[in-house]
């Protein structure tokens, strides 16, 4: 883990994604304060054979779900 020397929030993990050659680093960034927390709005994990990249628009603690959108059909 890589954690910013200034902040002192994570900007860098690397893992393993279970397959050959599949080891992966995460990219953290575009934190942001959410109730309180500092939570990262912007992430990218690289691998050998893909870049996935998932930026969010907005982050909600706690919200109540509806149980309909559990329910089996």
């Amino acid at each position: 883990m890589c954690f910013d020397v200034d902040s002192g929030l994570m900007v860098r993990f690397d893992t393993d994604t279970g397959e050959p050659n599949g080891a992966s680093k995460v990219l953290i960034s575009d934190y942001r304060p959410v109730d309180d927390v500092q939570f990262s709005f912007t992430a990218e994990m690289i691998t050998s054979k893909v870049v996935w990249r998932r930026k969010l628009m907005e982050v909600k603690f706690n919200v109540p779900v509806d149980d309909e959108l559990f329910r089996k059909t």
